[in-house]
Order: C-alpha cells, then sequence, then structure tokens
C-alpha cells in the first residue's frame, strides 16, 4: 500500500489528464483530496483483501475512477442526477448559492452560477462488504442471511468511528473518521454502495459533522445485495 504523498504526487497529474485547471483546487484542497483517497483505498486494504472468514482473497480488485462533468443548465443537472434526488437538490443548492439566489430554477434554464464543473472519484474493492467483513470478525458471522439490516448499518457507521479497526496495525486503526474530515472541508457528497445498504451523505450541510448517512433511494426499502465496497465522492470545482 503506498503512502498519502504518493497519491499527493499522482493527484495533480490525473486532473491535469481530465484538462483540470491548475487553479481549480487549491494546496489545502489537493492535500485532504489525496489523504481522502489514500484512506479509502487503506479501508480497502483492510475490509476488501480478505474474505468472510479472515481469509486473504486469491483473487481481489482493488481500483480508483475519476471524471469531470460539466453542468451547465437544469438539463444536464437532471442528467447528471439522474432519479437520485438526494444528488439533485445537492447540484441545486450549489448552483443557488453560486448566486445568492433563494429562488428555484426554471426547467430549461441556465444555471445562475453559469456551468459547474463537478469533479468525481470513486474507489471500490470486490470484498465482502463493509458490515459483513466487519461482523464476521467481530461476532464470528459469515453471510448476510446472519445479519438484520439494522446490524449491517450500524456496522458500516462503527467502521467510520476513529480507531474502528480489524487489523492491529496503530497507522490503519482510524478507520474512516479521517475521511469524514477531508469530506467535510471539501463540501462533498458521498455515495456508499455495499451489502444491502445504498446511503449517501452531503457533508456540505452545517449540521454535518458525523457519519449519519441516509438511504439513498427511500422508494427501495432493501436494495439488492452487492459484493464489495464502492465510495462515490462528488464536488465542485472552482
Amino acid at each position: 500500500m503506498r503512502e498519502v504523498t504518493d497519491f499527493r504526487v499522482l493527484l495533480p497529474r490525473i486532473l491535469k489528464d481530465l484538462s483540470v485547471r491548475d487553479d481549480a483546487l487549491n494546496e489545502g484542497q489537493l492535500d485532504y483530496l489525496s489523504g481522502l483517497i489514500h484512506q479509502l483505498f487503506l479501508n480497502a486494504d483492510e475490509h476488501g483483501s480478505f474474505d468472510e472468514s479472515g481469509a486473504r482473497l486469491e483473487t481481489g480488485m482493488r481500483g480508483v475512477a475519476i471524471r469531470v462533468t460539466p453542468v451547465s443548465d437544469v438539463k444536464s443537472l437532471v442528467h447528471y442526477a439522474g432519479e437520485d434526488t438526494a444528488l439533485k437538490a445537492y447540484l441545486i443548492k450549489l448552483a443557488l448559492l453560486e448566486k445568492g439566489n433563494g429562488h428555484g430554477i426554471a426547467d430549461g434554464t441556465k444555471l445562475p452560477g453559469g456551468s459547474m464543473q463537478m469533479l468525481e472519484i470513486s474507489v471500490f474493492d470486490t470484498g465482502p462488504g463493509l458490515g459483513l467483513r466487519w461482523l464476521s470478525e467481530k461476532e464470528g458471522r459469515r453471510s448476510y442471511a446472519e445479519i438484520s439490516h439494522d446490524e449491517e448499518l450500524s456496522a458500516v457507521q462503527t467502521c467510520f468511528e476513529k480507531h474502528a479497526t480489524t487489523k492491529a496495525s496503530q497507522y490503519k486503526g482510524q478507520g474512516l473518521s479521517m475521511a469524514l474530515m477531508a469530506l467535510k472541508r471539501l463540501d462533498a457528497f458521498m455515495t456508499l454502495r455495499t451489502g444491502r445498504l445504498s446511503l449517501y451523505q452531503d457533508f456540505s450541510r452545517s449540521d454535518t459533522t458525523e457519519f449519519e448517512p441516509r438511504n439513498r433511494f427511500p422508494k427501495l426499502k432493501r436494495p439488492p445485495e452487492v459484493a464489495g465496497t464502492g465510495y462515490s465522492i462528488c464536488f465542485r470545482l472552482k
């Protein structure tokens, strides 16, 4: 597993390849973002490299995908958000805050603050999933059939608490709490898909300080079970 300094060197190169302006992120934001990606990869290494019994997976995958998407009007905003109403609300809030516009946005119009450049970063692994991996280590659970929805959600929340880890390494014992700080500093929107959970959190909210995710698709009470864990982080570039 590479050090955070390696991610800090690599990130500007990737952004340059995506035609992101040099001044789109300041040094502090680059530090937070590279630290965030590093923490998510650490988490993938910890939770995604072992099966339910704690044995290292013979075949596994961890990766990162980065894209930049221009959002210039209501049509492109709706297309970008899709059926994700929470993401749509986040994007509209960004557009209105740009000009201090307290009114809504009419269909078919340009955004009040002009085109927004949205940076989206996804980090994923093919392990058993956050909740199952945690409960298999702590309580000997071996399948999602042995875990209730509330137990899985509670286990995932625990993974974000400081010093929550399934390894003895003190360095990796920061859990995902450091990632939460970076998300807050970036005013980011995060989605998390793992096991039978599909969650989101808007870190641009002033009342957001802890990991308190909500159901991403309220009409879908129990999403289909998936292997692994996938995070998607998006926020606006200057």
